[in-house]
């Protein structure tokens, strides 16, 4: 799996400067949130087919969302975070804005760890992972409203989309000043 993730770790940096990190991110919400929907119905189907003394079916199904789960999360959530805040702080306050976001992902990475077995023995299996999902896709909208595009955009021009000086980040509005 190790080996896996450093090849799409690779292939998303190369993703990333060809499509830009608002389409990668919006890739990998959705990938990581359909598989663990997937995850989470087979999980369900386990349940009631151990109900009804039925032999489980399609076994593939939890290792293929698992590695496609892996896959999708290396594409975009690993990575793009990492790489915009590089680009959206600003430099005055970019060493500590950055700790402070890279504090903020391990929390956030724990409190998963964590609260795993608690949300498992509330929710079962399948409505842990559906509630995975249903986050990540959540996800997707947060990112849709919030997240600008940053690829081909100068430092400056990131900054002052975000200090309300320029109303767009898109290449037409760039160079249009607020009044």
């Amino acid at each position: 799996m190790g080996v896996l993730r450093v090849i799409f770790t690779v292939v998303g940096c190369v993703l990333c400067r060809r499509c830009g990190r608002r389409p990668l991110t919006f890739v990998s919400a959705l990938g990581c949130g359909s598989t663990m929907v997937v995850l989470a119905t087979y999980l369900y189907y386990v349940q009631y087919w151990k109900a009804n003394n039925l032999p489980p079916q399609y076994s593939w199904i939890p290792v293929a969302s698992i590695y496609l789960f892996m896959i999708f999360c290396t594409l975009g959530y690993l990575i793009v975070p990492w790489i915009m805040i590089g680009e959206v702080y600003p430099t005055q306050v970019r060493g500590i804005v950055g700790g402070l976001t890279t504090c903020a992902a391990h929390l956030s990475i724990f409190s998963v760890v964590k609260t795993f077995p608690y949300l498992k023995h509330s929710l079962n299996d399948y409505g842990t992972f559906g509630l995975y999902g249903a986050m990540s896709l959540a996800g997707t909208v947060f990112f849709y409203i919030f997240l600008p595009e940053t690829k081909g955009r100068t430092l400056q021009e990131i900054e002052d989309y975000f200090c309300g000086r320029i109303k767009s980040l898109s290449k037409k509005n760039v160079q249009t000043e607020v009044a």
